[in-house]
Order: C-alpha cells, then sequence, then structure tokens
C-alpha cells in the first residue's frame, strides 16, 4: 500500500511539475541550470574546508525505496558533502533548492557556499541557514542575496561549490532527496 501511495504522489508530482514548468518557461519564470537526483548526491565529494577532516561528513546509505541519500556530520558535529563547482551567472538571480525526506528533531542541517578558488582556504555563506525542515519539505534560498557583495571582485558569473550538512551532533545526519539550482531571470 506504501509504495502504491508512494507512486500515485510521484507521478502526481510529475505531472503538475510538468504543467508549471511549461507555464513558468512561458512567462519567462524560469530556466533550470543544474538538477541532482539523491543518487548523484551520494556521489558528491565530502566538504573541504579550513577545518579539514573534522568537518567531512559522510554518506551512509541511500534508500532507493524511500529516494533519498543519508548524509552524517563528521566528528565536529557538522560536514557533509560538497557540490562540484557550479557555474552561476548572479545578475540572473539564481536559487538553490533542497527537497529534505528527513532530519531528526535534535538535529538541523544547512546548505552554504563559497567560490571555487576558494575551497579549502576560506569558509562559507548561508543560502539556507541552519534549520529543521523535513518530511519531503523543499528549502531554498536567493545566492545572489546570500553571497551579496563577498564576491564582487570576481564579476557576476562564479564558479561555486555548496556544502549541504547536518549539525548539531556527531550523530546528526539529514536524508536529502534532490537539489535543483535555477534562474529566476
Amino acid at each position: 500500500m506504501k509504495k502504491l501511495l508512494l507512486l500515485t504522489a510521484l507521478f502526481t508530482s510529475m505531472f503538475v511539475l510538468a504543467a508549471c514548468d511549461t507555464a513558468a518557461a512561458e512567462e519567462g519564470g524560469y530556466e533550470l541550470a543544474y538538477s541532482f537526483t539523491y543518487e548523484e548526491i551520494a556521489l558528491f565529494d565530502l566538504m573541504v574546508t579550513p577545518g579539514g577532516e573534522v568537518d567531512q561528513g559522510v554518506v551512509m546509505g541511500v534508500d532507493h525505496d524511500g529516494g533519498f541519500v543519508t548524509i552524517k556530520a563528521g566528528p565536529n558535529g557538522w560536514g557533509g558533502v560538497q557540490t562540484p563547482a557550479l557555474n552561476l551567472d548572479l545578475s540572473r538571480e539564481p536559487i538553490f533548492l533542497v527537497r529534505v525526506n528527513e532530519s531528526p528533531d535534535a538535529f538541523k542541517w544547512g546548505v552554504q557556499t563559497l567560490l571555487s578558488d576558494l575551497v579549502g582556504e576560506s569558509w562559507g555563506l548561508y543560502i539556507i541557514n541552519d534549520n529543521d525542515m523535513k518530511w519531503n519539505q523543499y528549502a531554498g534560498g536567493n545566492i545572489a542575496d546570500s553571497i551579496g557583495v563577498t564576491y564582487s571582485d570576481y564579476g557576476t558569473v562564479l564558479d561555486l561549490h555548496f556544502w549541504i550538512y547536518p549539525a548539531g551532533s556527531p550523530d546528526a545526519f539529514v536524508q536529502i532527496t534532490s537539489i535543483s539550482v535555477f534562474y529566476t531571470k
């Protein structure tokens, strides 16, 4: 019964998203720049920070039935995975969107970004503040607004990495279903 409900919800979501995508594209609403499934997220590199290995989380596993990847915090109580470098035009107002499957009540999760040239030498800037959203909810943030003028010397087209991480304890974890980055202009 669970699988039938899940399949029904999945197909309904696909049709709704397809209809929204067509309508938005016709109205100039948005353009998908990048999209990652839970299987692709599971293959991301671990976070590379100035803190070193204690900031590296671990991919605990992939649940194909549930459609999510589980990311566990590192030894210092936060840390996770890092996207490949994404080339983004900030003048087009890119939005970073995460669909989270679950995050236990005691923990939080978040998303930060940093310039590709600064990986391992600098800390990230918050795109999605540490939060406790869960149960197949979407969380997102405007990348240009979050970065502000911090990287203004580098121009408006940047190569950025994004950190997706659980926080709050070495036992913290978050289950992620998908990541999308789209332009609003």
